[in-house]
């Protein structure tokens, strides 16, 4: 389990980097750059749902362990987080 100043500093790191990349995406829209456009808001989801999990207690180190929460938001035992962070 993490400190609670580095916990907080890394979801607040990962929402302003959401953030950032949705500014991002308004742009690339201006533009018609719709590959960019959703490659900035594949990463802008991915960021803003690994702080939702590390709010919770659950770490992730790959981008398979956060897509596993957006397809399946359902509570899990600790063993099956273990499993597929």
């Amino acid at each position: 389990m993490m400190d609670g100043t580095i916990k907080r500093d890394i979801v607040n790191y990962r929402r302003q980097k959401a953030h950032d990349l949705m500014h991002d995406v308004d742009i690339l829209i201006e533009n018609e750059l719709w590959n960019s456009t959703v490659n900035r808001m594949y990463y802008a989801c991915f960021h803003i749902i690994s702080a939702l999990l590390i709010m919770h207690e659950i770490e992730v180190k790959t981008h398979m362990g956060v897509s596993f929460f957006i397809l399946y938001p359902t509570p899990l035992s600790d063993r099956t987080v273990a499993f597929i962070t």
